[in-house]
């Protein structure tokens, strides 16, 4: 159904014949029959995103986030690289949101994105709105398709204890290192991502070899700390530590992120991964930043991470 360019961050333009703005990217393969597209801002893809994924073929999100765009938040942090939300949602559009889209009327906005990708119905969050001013809200989106043969479905928000599920909240829990919530609310395990780099050689020289991550500056790291969780490859789900911290103990500054596997005849050094993508799903917390009075005790305490997260089902 879907034909997908051969880079898959190659965007494809299309230029709204009705108006003299900015072309309007869409990124990701284009499907070439028509669809049920769910359109909404999928950051985080989680429990109550995940209603909206059920019913439909592909989604549709925007990006960067409006929030960074129009001003509200400048400087958000994303739950979800379009990478990872990638790797939960296969069929995954991105349009490049800027002002002038913004600043559409929804009905050109509606009419430009059926013109680009064959639509045969439209779901949405009760809380989406789109257009100038926002003002394609659910009803009118209904009322807009109703004339042109294109159902929309409206999901009503999923709730949890009488609260909606909402990525604000998530990224708090986040940001505040409830790492147990904030999975229970996203339906899946935390990714951080990133590609592989040289690092110091700090964890090999310990007997722990880890895979030094370059994760993307916009994605929201949890606090500095111990995690567990498993990273996937070759079809495999390797338990895995993750760390993030400034390693105090070494007297270090920069901030390091770093993916240790427990199994060590599969270990990230062994695997010569070195410049590849490798995202570990973050499932629970361990602890948090130490300073160790010398690499002895450092060592033993990376032992009892590993003995901790040996016991525990991933």
């Amino acid at each position: 159904m879907f034909w997908t360019t051969k880079r898959d961050s190659l965007a494809l333009s299309f230029i709204a014949t009705q108006s003299n703005l900015d072309p309007m990217y869409i990124l990701g393969g284009i499907p070439t029959s028509p669809v049920t597209l769910g359109l909404g801002v999928f950051d985080g893809v989680h429990v109550g995103h995940q209603k909206i994924v059920d019913q439909s073929d592909a989604l549709l999100t925007f990006m960067p986030h409006p929030d960074q765009v129009l001003g509200k938040n400048k400087n958000l942090k994303y739950l979800t690289t379009l990478r990872e939300q990638r790797a939960l949602v296969p069929h995954l559009l991105g349009v490049r949101f800027t002002r002038e889209i913004a600043t559409l009327p929804y009905e050109t906005f509606l009419e430009t994105l059926c013109r680009l990708v064959p639509v045969r119905a439209l779901v949405v969050g009760e809380d989406f709105c789109c257009g100038e001013r926002r003002q394609g809200t659910p009803a009118r989106l209904q009322a807009w398709g109703e004339a042109r043969g294109i159902p929309v479905h409206v999901e009503p928000l999923y709730a949890r204890e009488g609260k909606p599920v909402k990525s604000a909240d998530i990224r708090q829990l986040v940001l505040s290192g409830a790492v147990g919530a904030a999975v229970e609310a996203m339906g899946h395990p935390y990714p951080i991502s990133g590609r592989v780099v040289h690092g110091q050689g700090v964890g090999r020289k310990l007997g722990f070899p880890t895979a030094n991550l370059q994760v993307p500056r916009y994605k929201l790291l949890l606090p500095p700390g111990v995690y567990g969780g498993y990273i996937d490859r070759h079809g495999l789900r390797l338990p895995s530590l993750l760390y993030i911290g400034y390693r105090p103990t070494f007297g270090l500054k920069t901030l390091s992120v770093e993916v240790h596997v427990l199994e060590d005849d599969a270990s990230p050094l062994a695997l010569n991964i070195y410049g590849e993508q490798l995202s570990m799903q973050v499932c629970y917390s361990i602890r948090g930043e130490m300073r160790f009075e010398n690499q002895a005790a450092l060592i033993q305490q990376i032992e009892a991470d590993r003995c901790f997260a040996r016991g525990v089902r991933v």
